[in-house]
C-alpha cells in the first residue's frame, strides 16, 4: 500500500501531510502528530519505503533504523545534524519509522533555482562555500566523535569532541544467511 497525504499512522498519532524526498531505504514525510493531551505538533517521519521493506530482512531493517537512532544520539551535540525522537515500529505496514525534528528550509536545488530567477545567475561562490563549510563541519563532528571511519586503521583526530575520550558508535552486524 502506498502512503498518501491524509493516512494514520499508529493509532491516529500521526496524520501525514506532505511527501518531502525519499531514497533507497526510506521516505520523509510532514506529519502532524497527536499528543496524548490533544496536543498538535508538525514533525518528520522517516519512514521505511515498502520496496526496502520487501527485499530487507525485517531484523536487519529494524537494527538499521534503531543504529541510525542511535548514532544521532552520540551527534545531538552538533547543530548540524537533524535530532531523532523516536524510533517505532508501523504493524500496519509490517515496517519502521523514526520520528525527527522538523527543520523548514529550502532544498539546495531549490535554493539555486530560486536564486537564478530572481536574479538571473548562480549562486554567489561565497553562499555556495558557507554551505559546503556547514557540511564539513557536520562531517567533521562526525569523524572527531568517532561515527565516522577514517581509512588510516588508526586515530588520526586525537580525542572525541569536547576534549572527551572517542565514542564508539553502534556496529551493525550482517545476520547469517
Amino acid at each position: 500500500m502506498r502512503l498518501k497525504p491524509g493516512f494514520t499512522l499508529r493509532g491516529g498519532q500521526y496524520t501525514l501531510q506532505e511527501y518531502l524526498g525519499g531514497g533507497g531505504q526510506a521516505d520523509v514525510w510532514r506529519a502532524r502528530k497527536k499528543t496524548a493531551l490533544g496536543v498538535q505538533l508538525d514533525v518528520a517521519l522517516k519512514l521505511a519505503t515498502p520496496e526496502h521493506t520487501r527485499l530487507m530482512d525485517r531484523e536487519l531493517q529494524k537494527l538499521s533504523f534503531l543504529e541510525e537512532a542511535q548514532i544521532t544520539e552520540y551527534l545531538r551535540q552538533s547543530e548540524h545534524f537533524i535530532k531523532v525522537r523516536d524510533a517505532f515500529e508501523l504493524p500496519e505496514y509490517a515496517s519502521f519509522g523514526l520520528e525527527l525534528e522538523l527543520i523548514e528550509g529550502m532544498t539546495l536545488e531549490s535554493l539555486q533555482e530560486e536564486y537564478a530567477s530572481q536574479y538571473g545567475k548562480r549562486l554567489p561562490w561565497f553562499l555556495s562555500l558557507s554551505l559546503g563549510y556547514q557540511v564539513l563541519c557536520g562531517l567533521f563532528h562526525a569523524h572527531t566523535a568517532k561515527v565516522v571511519g577514517c581509512r588510516r586503521g588508526r586515530s588520526c583526530c586525537g580525542r572525541g569532541v569536547g576534549g572527551g575520550s572517542p565514542r564508539q558508535a553502534p556496529r551493525r552486524t550482517k545476520k547469517p544467511r
